[in-house]
C-alpha cells in the first residue's frame, strides 16, 4: 500500500520547504537583516505576482497579472516581447527556469520558452492545450512538465524536443485538473490534482496516494512546488 500523507501536513511540508533559508544565521532573527522593498511606495508599480523563478544568469523574473517582469537586485522593469512574438495574454500563470538557459513561461493556453531575448511559442498547432498553465518544472533530462488548471480531458502536460504530450483520467489522474508538480529527491514526480495526489511511474501512470483529504471547493493555489537540493 502507498501511504502518502495527509493533506494539510503535505501542505505544511512544502511550505516549510519553500522557506527554507540556508545561509542564514540561526542565532540572528529577522528583524535584525536589512531589508528592501520595492512597492508602489517607492515608484514601482508591482501587479499581483503569481510566479517567482531565477535562471542561470542571476536573474529573478516575476509573473504577475499584468505581464513579465525582471529584477536585477537594483531595478525592476518590465520585459516585453520583440514585434510578432507577444504573449497570447497579459497575465503570466507560472515560471520555471531551464536548466540549459532561459525561461519556461506558462500562460493562458500556452506555454512558452524564453531563451536568448526570444520567445518560442508552443500552441494548438503543435500540441500546447488550452487552458491555464499554473504550473511547470524541469526533470533531469530536461523535460518540460507543466499543469493544466482548467483542462477538461488531460491536465498533465509533456514537453520534449518541441512536441506536447497531455495525460489525463486514462493514465491515473484523479481529476483532469492539475494544480502543482513537484520532482523529490528521487527524481519522482508527484501531481496534484482536484482529487488529491499521484505519483507518475514509468509506464506513464499516476499511481493515486492510499490517504489524502478530499480538497475543498476553493482551492489553495500553491503553484510549483520547490524542487528538493538534493534533486537540484
Amino acid at each position: 500500500m502507498r501511504i502518502c500523507p495527509p493533506r494539510p501536513a503535505f501542505a505544511m511540508l512544502m511550505a516549510a520547504l519553500a522557506n527554507c533559508a540556508f545561509g542564514l544565521n540561526p542565532s540572528l532573527s529577522l528583524t535584525q537583516y536589512i531589508h528592501t522593498s520595492w512597492t508602489e511606495i517607492e515608484g514601482a508599480a508591482v501587479p499581483y505576482i503569481k510566479s517567482i523563478a531565477q535562471t542561470n544568469d542571476g536573474y529573478l523574473w516575476l509573473g504577475t497579472s499584468q505581464g513579465l517582469l525582471r529584477f536585477d537586485g537594483l531595478h525592476l522593469v518590465r520585459w516585453n516581447p520583440l514585434p510578432g512574438e507577444e504573449f497570447p495574454d497579459k497575465t503570466i500563470n507560472s515560471l520555471a527556469p531551464s536548466a540549459a538557459g532561459g525561461l519556461w513561461i506558462g500562460t493562458e493556453g500556452r506555454i512558452s520558452r524564453l531563451q536568448q531575448g526570444h520567445l518560442v511559442h508552443y500552441t494548438t498547432m503543435n500540441g500546447s492545450p488550452g487552458g491555464g498553465i499554473a504550473a511547470m518544472v524541469e526533470d533531469r533530462a530536461g523535460r518540460l512538465w507543466a499543469g493544466n488548471v482548467r483542462s477538461k480531458t488531460g491536465g498533465l502536460v509533456l514537453l520534449e524536443n518541441g512536441r506536447v504530450k497531455t495525460y489525463g483520467k486514462d493514465s491515473g489522474l484523479q481529476t483532469p485538473e492539475v494544480l502543482s508538480l513537484f520532482f523529490d529527491h528521487e527524481g519522482t514526480l508527484w501531481v496534484e490534482t482536484l482529487g488529491g495526489f499521484c505519483k507518475w511511474d514509468a509506464q506513464e501512470a499516476c499511481i493515486p496516494c492510499a490517504r489524502h483529504s478530499q480538497p475543498p471547493r476553493t482551492r489553495n493555489r500553491w503553484g510549483p512546488m520547490p524542487r528538493s537540493r538534493s534533486a537540484s
